[in-house]
């Protein structure tokens, strides 16, 4: 097994890894950076067709680089996974691709290893976990799924709606990424229906002309519960009640869910004005899969045709770690960017998502920078 050292080692070249790369780059810091796939920003290149950023271009650039003037205020997939393909290469960041990392072992010196599948063996003073947030599928079974007769799947594999054209179609799951689905599929000629187990919070993306992360990041200014308050009374205006609907109203508002749990709110781009048209129909909590019919907890059972799993994903960095105990959240991410009983490791692009996870990713790994430097 060969062996390279380096100062400092980033493990993943998504947006959270390029934006460290592109720090150590800018301070002349010496660093290698390792990517499972063979592109920088994989993941981009390989979500549904229609995603667009939800946060504004002003606060979703990575550091040192802003959005070309041309891009709209929220750059949409194809032009995101390009400009962080342009960002590799406006720094001279190159990747070792193909290194799918296994695990990471502190040394008796406080030095880090960090071993791949592909045999190589990387030794590092300080180490940067950026393997993202979308790292696995969450698994997701229900009794009789495995007799159903129509088409399964998670929506990673979703790319566009052509496939369910004149389809009645199940989302399980309402986050940002079913309510998207849903719109698209209506927008495609499909019948779309949405399982959700627990309430859900729904935020508007923009709220009397402005964009709800603006205004988040003026409330932020003020003591929780006055912006909690004030977010409170704008998401009822902007969204209403929608229990009617089928979703019950959440007992927490949205940052408050964020600030104590951890879970974003659906930041709705137009799901709620076709719920509310009868175009997406919401259903509650699924009790069991028959041949052709989903069976549900209110004793309906309807027909489908085929079923997406936008029940999200799994971070698991623990996986990575065998001999160390990290604290973890209960989504099983770091609770820090950092790990006080261990110098030296580092978290990127995992609980920064107050107020937009990539604002988040540039303002933590310039944390990072400097309690490196220091």
């Amino acid at each position: 097994m060969k062996t390279n050292y380096t100062k400092n080692l980033i493990i993943g070249a998504g947006p959270a890894g390029l934006a460290m790369a592109g720090r150590f780059e800018k301070q002349g810091m010496p660093y290698i950076i390792l990517e499972k796939s063979q592109r920088p920003g994989n993941a981009w290149h390989e979500h549904y067709e229609r995603l667009c950023l939800h946060t504004v271009k002003k606060y979703s650039n990575l550091p040192y680089l802003p959005f070309p003037k041309e891009y709209p205020e929220y750059v949409p997939r194809a032009l995101f996974a390009k400009y962080l393909h342009n960002y590799a290469i406006h720094f001279g960041i190159t990747p070792k691709f193909g290194q799918t990392l296994t695990k990471i072992q502190q040394t008796k010196e406080g030095k880090w290893n960090a071993a791949t599948e592909e045999g190589q063996t990387y030794t590092a003073d300080n180490v940067v976990l950026a393997t993202g947030v979308n790292r696995l599928l969450n698994p997701s079974k229900w009794k009789g799924m495995e007799g159903f007769q129509g088409d399964v799947r998670h929506s990673r594999f979703y790319k566009n709606a052509t496939a369910y054209k004149g389809q009645r179609v199940l989302i399980i799951g309402m986050g940002n990424t079913g309510a998207e689905l849903a719109i698209d599929l209506h927008e495609n000629g499909a019948t779309p229906f949405i399982s959700i187990r627990n309430p859900v919070n729904i935020i508007s993306r923009e709220f009397l002309g402005r964009s709800y992360q603006h205004s988040a990041i003026m409330l932020e200014k003020l003591p929780h519960w006055l912006g909690d308050r004030l977010g409170q009374v704008a998401q009822k205006i902007a969204v209403g009640d929608l229990s009617k609907y089928g979703l019950p109203k959440p007992k927490l508002p949205p940052a408050t869910e964020l600030r104590l749990y951890n879970k974003t709110p659906v930041i709705d781009i137009g799901a709620v004005k076709l719920i509310k048209q009868g175009k997406i129909s919401i259903l509650p909590d699924i009790v069991e899969f028959k041949e052709k019919t989903i069976l549900f907890s209110d004793n309906r059972e309807l027909p489908f045709d085929s079923i997406i799993l936008a029940t999200g994903y799994l971070a698991q960095i623990q996986d990575f770690f065998p001999d160390l105990q990290l604290s973890l959240n209960r989504l099983g991410m770091p609770e820090d960017w950092h790990a006080p009983a261990y110098p030296g490791l580092y978290f990127l692009g995992y609980n920064e998502y107050n107020n937009g996870l990539l604002r988040g990713i540039q303002r933590v790994s310039a944390k990072i920078i400097q309690r490196i430097k220091d």
